[in-house]
């Protein structure tokens, strides 16, 4: 399977776009589960690659050369473009199946078991295998795929057995099982005596680009034990209500874990990641941060993990926060940080 073009630009899509408003669609060029939505409309992913590449390289672009779901989607996404599922399917984001969640059409959230730590590797649904571009897998195909951590490659693959229907299956190198066992001794002696768990690791996959997934490592034990330091160490305030950030919202450990699957592990502000910088003490560590001002009254509210809470590092959340009047939104802070930077 070939690469999409790296030449074809949002320019190139918007005008494919227009040649579908004046032509139509062909019906065997309409798409299964997906839709790049534009103005208001919707278009079929793969086929509008396949009628941008003849502004970016003269031909259109043969469907059999690359693929959909994953690889399309991911393209268009980081051209800005935004991909919805079809309205006809029955897939709302978060969806889940088994033991995934799929965040966005990149953004992938793994529970792990004991296959993941003894057998190298972990089935992949029927039902999400185009997320990962393997819906066209037979019997016997196999594509290479990295698994990127840290900065660090690992080789892996998706596979296709030798069903009646083919099952499609992720497997890595034994280097990566080598990572897993570092990071989640502990789990690792877990699973040797027993094949699931109520509140078990995960794996956050995103697709960065075709072919290569950045992997994060969340432990939902070192979600709780940050938790409980975080309010040994909070400082005492005396007075009356205060106008504030709610904390009791960032740190329950739910909304931590919900907020690091969907955003991941990095600083939302100045991409700081802990880990690349501390090694093993960082390892699964960010703070979260509650982006809507609380009155402490007391009262319970909802919160939206994917638009209340977001990833920062304690040097932008300590900036955020600097002042009690005027407390930061992450968009302010971005712009005061790109300017000094």
């Amino acid at each position: 399977m070939s690469s999409i073009p790296i030449n074809i630009t949002e320019e190139h899509i918007l005008r494919a776009a227009i040649d579908i408003d004046i032509d139509g669609i062909p019906a065997e060029r309409e798409s299964k589960k997906f839709d790049v939505k534009i103005d208001g409309r919707r278009y079929p992913p793969k086929y509008l690659i396949s009628l941008a590449n003849k502004y970016a390289n003269i031909d259109e672009l043969d469907s059999l050369s690359f693929s959909g779901g994953a690889q399309a989607n991911s393209f268009l996404s980081k051209l800005g473009f935004e991909v919805i599922p079809k309205m006809d399917v029955n897939l709302r984001f978060p969806y889940e199946s088994h033991s995934w969640r799929i965040i966005s059409p990149s953004v992938f959230i793994k529970k792990m078991d004991k296959s993941c730590f003894f057998h190298r590797g972990t089935g992949i649904p029927a039902d999400i295998k185009e997320f990962f571009g393997a819906e066209d897998m037979k019997s016997g195909d196999r594509m290479i795929v990295s698994l990127l951590h840290q900065d660090v490659a690992y080789d892996a693959f998706f596979t296709a057995d030798n069903q009646a229907v083919p099952r499609v299956r992720l497997f890595w190198h034994s280097s990566f099982t080598v990572l897993l066992e570092k990071e989640l001794s502990e789990w690792f002696s877990f699973f040797k005596e027993n094949d699931s768990a109520e509140e078990p690791p995960l794996l956050r996959i995103q697709l960065i680009e075709t072919s290569r997934y950045k992997v994060e490592i969340i432990n939902p034990k070192t979600i709780e034990l940050d938790v409980e330091v975080e309010i040994d160490n909070e400082p005492v305030y005396e007075g009356a209500v205060k106008y504030c950030y709610s904390k009791v919202y960032e740190r329950r450990p739910e909304n931590r874990k919900k907020a690091i699957e969907i955003h991941g592990l990095q600083c939302t502000v100045c991409c700081f990641d802990f880990e690349s910088n501390y090694g093993a003490r960082g390892a699964g560590f960010i703070e979260i941060h509650h982006s809507k001002p609380l009155f402490v009254t007391g009262e319970e509210m909802v919160v939206n993990p994917e638009t209340d809470l977001v990833p920062v590092c304690s040097n932008c959340h300590r900036m955020i926060h600097r002042s009690r009047d005027v407390v930061l939104t992450i968009e302010e802070l971005r712009i005061l940080y790109k300017d000094k930077g």
